[in-house]
């Protein structure tokens, strides 16, 4: 549903990272409490397993039994009490008290990737998640909704599942970034696939009208441009360089059109997500693909747009771009040392 090259706006991904936070935070001081409560616990067994020759020999002193008979003595208890006994079982070997290898260093980037994950995954991290897919379903929706008529039930239910075809695609770099194998990475390709299916299923049952359907469906395949013109709205506002309706319209046809015709989405979403993030210069095919996005529709923003909102129009590109290419390098430090 959503694509890498959306533009999000700067103040709702702020808003989400800054409510984010308390989570982290308690989650992260429960995390270090359960991880100082097991160092204790293995402590204490590390303490307990040097004691236990020593209460063998306590015991076999007052049987006057060698201590390096007890294995023997095992040996012929496990074979019934008061049968003949076979050759003495040979001695056990203590293994020697080797460290464990050392782990696989791990990257800020991943360590990061592994903690979002596990945020997002908790009841926590989910309720946080539904209530901002929600929210965004809402302002991008917001229009249909009031057109369909929706009573308070059915219109959370619209929300929710709305919401979570919105989050699907950051779902799915999330995941694919976390998982360890490719095996393990095309089954989170297979999981997205199947769960965009049942998306698709439950609206459509909801909706029971092909045309009602129909009408989300076409507003869903411009939530990419829908939310580049929002953000535009406030930037041209605030330059003195308001976009008139029909600017609006024709700015948002040519976006999509450059979105489409550039072949971006099958590149850089669904089954093309994984073939980026397995290939080396993920950060340069990223520009490539941005530039000649931009260069496709050129010519036709000059003819919609004056020069000061062509000024301010390229300006918020840029710091689209700016923000698409920091995620993408913060991807590429997290494989580097995450999976194998």
């Amino acid at each position: 549903m959503n694509t890498i090259f959306a533009m999000p706006g700067s103040r709702r991904f702020a808003v989400a990272l800054i409510a984010a936070i308390p989570l982290l935070a308690a989650w992260a001081a429960w995390s270090s409490l359960r991880l100082a409560r097991l160092e204790a616990e293995v402590a204490a067994l590390r303490e307990q397993v040097p004691q236990a020759p020593r209460a063998v020999a306590a015991r076999g002193s007052e049987t006057t039994t060698p201590v390096e008979d007890v294995p023997a003595i095992a040996a012929r208890e496990e074979s019934g009490a008061g049968q003949p006994a076979g050759p003495a079982a040979p001695a056990l070997q203590t293994p020697p008290n080797t460290p464990p290898p050392p782990a696989k260093p791990r990257s800020p980037e991943r360590v990061l990737t592994d903690l979002f994950r596990a945020l997002a995954e908790s009841e926590a991290g989910q309720a946080l998640g539904q209530m901002g897919g929600k929210s965004r379903a809402a302002g991008l929706f917001g229009t249909l909704i009031s057109e369909f008529g929706f009573n308070e039930a059915e219109r959370d239910y619209f929300l929710t599942v709305a919401g979570q075809q919105l989050g699907a695609d950051d779902k799915l770099w999330r995941d694919l970034l976390a998982a360890e194998t490719r095996a393990d990475r095309l089954a989170v390709l297979d999981k997205h696939e199947a769960d965009a299916k049942q998306l698709d299923s439950d609206l459509k049952t909801f909706f029971n009208n092909a045309e009602d359907n129909q009408r989300y469906h076409d507003a869903e395949l411009r939530v990419a441009e829908t939310e580049q013109i929002n953000g535009l709205r406030g930037a041209m506002a605030n330059a003195n360089a308001a976009l008139t309706p029909d600017q609006e319209a024709r700015l948002a046809d040519i976006l999509h059109e450059a979105r489409i015709q550039s072949g971006i989405d099958q590149r850089w979403k669904g089954r093309g997500v994984l073939d980026q993030l397995e290939r080396p210069g993920m950060a340069d095919r990223l520009r490539a693909d941005w530039n000649q996005m931009q260069a496709g529709m050129s010519a036709q923003l000059t003819e919609t747009l004056d020069p000061a909102q062509l000024e301010v129009f390229q300006r918020q590109q840029h710091q689209a771009f700016e923000g698409l290419l920091g995620g993408v390098r913060f991807a590429e430090a997290a494989l580097r040392t995450g999976n194998d």
